[in-house]
């Protein structure tokens, strides 16, 4: 034993051999992490020389960004604008077959699987994620950071030092690749596979968040104020400046405003359809399947067809219309059109189904996310009226009726689409019938509203029914019709609520004589019209206002009415809603038809005060009556 000197604190202690710190001065403490540890040999010489000691790679690294950070600003010196600069010069000094291998290499780590494999671990060991962006929180960080001012700016800095644009899509051939890659059978399987890997779906858009945050009313109306605010359209293609600037890029690339006009075009399509299928006819691997699956199964309706293969219904029809793929059994036009819509719409279905209600056929029987069913019968004035049939018996005036008791019976509501209500109709039907309140119909049925909020959100307010009067149109099936007053429902910070707040209302009316001869009704008023904002479901919204209905109060406290009666279209509606509410009794069900005048190509509700002229018009064959599902009666009588 000797006594030594400490170098670090100057005591004396007893030691072997030369040592030059104490016990006391040999224990350091991590400046980033605080560990401590005795030190010995070459490490405790550092400790000694630098006056600092970091416990792994990791502290020293972060030691050396904080630094940094208070030096120069940045974390490393490679961010600095000298030391950027100087490593530009001098890549863009190295001859290009140094640059190429400098690439080759930074591609063979990438795709290296031992590399891949120890990326991975690690990823796992810090972040929980073989990616750091397979966490929610850095994908959001990495969204928010690409989207600031000066990540755009930087972005238009370095495509204008590169390549002289802003966008890298501005250039053709950035274009080009991006979508040979994309489109290329390998790039579509890395997207499928990706995508089922995450979410377990083979595209995005079958996503129900996904599908929910592009299609709903909000992203809508943001896409249309970005348009207009850029274009003044609600869309880009509807500027008349985008057309025309559309039409002179291909002007200028291809000799005609339509490429796929061009003889070149059209033969290039043919080559590699040619090259492709073997066929200059077929056009699509999806029309081949087609083909073969007609060759083999020559009975097979378009909905077989679709099925057997795993595709919806329009590609189907489109590819044989488009290919002259003969398919024997065909649906009606309205039948296709109906199809197109459940197939944008996500929902699962069966044509001509004749299981359910047997042996009745119902043309379509969909099925939404939830298990919920919805029948829907698309009936065109030719072959659905009572009068007169070019394929035998003409419709009797119960069927329809008949078929909506049946569905009714197995607890599933059937909607009739009537031919005047389908886009395309060019038959006269005045304001009854509407496409697209046609459409929320469905959707609503089958649970698949974009929108839903809950009554308890919401408000009851009294509104004159002129200012209503355009919610109606719009979202009722036959549009407005008179009334003395309208409840509807509005956000319950709306102070004065405008046409844009409602999103439920029930107009109420003076109650019809029903034949009664003393000029007084039978009941005190009407509920002349309902209807809900298209694309919205209000939960429990009927029973907050048929609550608000029966006890309204005249300014004396007495209840302003005693008896309601209401009307529904069993058309479009089940009556699931109405039948539910408090102190409603069913009153009976009613036949209900329309006159198709059929020289005018034109539909009118029930005329009796023509009924002589009807009679001999019909009789004539100039009229025909077409009978729908009819109307059910339900009362609400105040029991004291």
């Amino acid at each position: 034993m000797r006594t030594c000197t400490c170098d670090m604190c100057g005591r004396q202690f007893e030691a072997r051999g030369n040592t030059k710190a104490c016990p006391e001065c040999r224990v350091a403490t991590c400046v980033v992490c605080g560990r401590k540890k005795a030190l010995e040999g070459a490490a405790l010489t550092k400790y000694r020389h630098r006056g600092y000691w970091c416990c792994s790679p990791k502290c020293a690294s972060t030691k050396l960004r904080r630094e940094n950070l208070e030096r120069y600003g940045v974390e490393f010196l490679c961010q600095t604008p000298e030391v950027r600069e100087r490593i530009k010069a001098g890549i863009a000094a190295e001859p290009d077959e140094v640059k190429q291998a400098r690439r080759e290499r930074i591609a063979d780590v990438g795709r290296d699987e031992a590399a891949k494999a120890r990326r991975a671990a690690t990823n796992l060991e810090r972040y929980g994620s073989v990616s750091p962006l397979g966490l929610e929180e850095n994908r959001a960080k990495g969204v928010e950071a690409a989207r600031s001012d000066e990540a755009k700016a930087k972005r238009r800095r370095t495509n204008l030092e590169r390549r002289g644009i802003e966008n890298n899509f501005g250039d053709r051939g950035v274009i080009a690749k991006a979508h040979a890659a994309a489109n290329s059978p390998e790039g579509r399987a890395r997207a499928a596979q990706t995508c089922m890997e995450r979410y377990g779906v083979k595209s995005p858009y079958l996503i129900p968040e996904v599908r929910e945050k592009c299609w709903n009313e909000g992203s809508r109306a943001k896409r249309v104020e970005t348009s207009m605010g850029k274009f003044g359209t609600e869309h880009p293609f509807q500027s008349e400046e985008v057309k025309a600037k559309r039409a002179a890029m291909n002007l200028a690339r291809y000799g005609d405003e339509q490429p796929s006009r061009t003889e070149e075009f059209k033969q290039i399509a043919r080559d590699r359809r040619e090259e492709k299928y073997g066929d200059p006819s077929i056009g699509t691997e999806t029309a081949v399947k087609i083909k073969e699956y007609v060759d083999g199964h020559p009975s097979a309706s378009v909905q077989e067809i679709a099925t057997a293969l795993g595709v919806s219904y329009s590609v189907v029809w489109c590819n044989s219309k488009r290919h002259g793929v003969k398919i024997r059994k065909h649906q009606s036009y309205l039948e296709h059109i109906m199809a197109d819509y459940l197939d944008s719409l996500g929902a699962m279905y069966i044509v001509h189904d004749r299981k359910t209600i047997a042996p009745l056929e119902l043309d379509f029987l969909a099925e939404g996310p939830d298990g919920r069913k919805v029948a829907i019968e698309v009936n065109d004035v030719l072959t659905h009226n009572s009068t007169y049939s070019p394929y035998g018996d003409p419709k009797p005036k119960r069927y329809h009726y008949e078929k909506t008791t049946a569905c009714r019976e197995k607890g599933i509501p059937l909607v009739h689409a009537w031919e005047w209500c389908m886009p395309g109709s060019e038959i006269d039907s005045g304001r009854m019938g509407s496409w697209e309140v046609l459409k929320n119909r469905i959707a609503h049925a089958l649970g698949m509203t974009r929108n839903r909020i809950g009554a308890r959100e919401l408000k009851v307010v009294e509104m004159a029914p002129k200012a209503c009067a355009e919610f109606f149109e719009r979202n009722n099936v036959n549009g407005r019709r008179g009334a003395k007053t309208v409840f509807a429902l509005v956000g319950k910070g709306v102070d004065s609520p405008t046409l844009e707040d409602i999103y439920m209302a029930y107009a109420v009316g003076d109650a019809h004589l029903g034949g009664r001869k003393d000029g007084k009704a039978k009941y005190d008023a009407e509920i002349a019209r309902g209807a809900c904002r298209l694309g919205w479901e209000v939960m429990g919204g009927a029973s907050k206002l048929w609550k608000a209905i029966t006890e309204a109060k005249c300014e004396d406290g007495s209840y302003r009415w005693d008896s309601l009666v209401y009307y529904v279209d069993l058309n479009y509606f089940s009556a699931e809603s109405v039948s539910t509410l408090d102190g409603i009794e069913y009153m009976g069900w009613s036949p209900s038809f329309w006159n198709y005048w059929v020289a005018d190509n034109r539909l009118k509700n029930r005329e009796p005060s023509r009924n002589a002229e009807v009679r001999a018009a019909r009789e004539a064959g100039l009229v025909w009556e077409v009978y729908g599902a009819g109307t059910e009666t339900y009362v609400w009588i105040r029991r004291t």
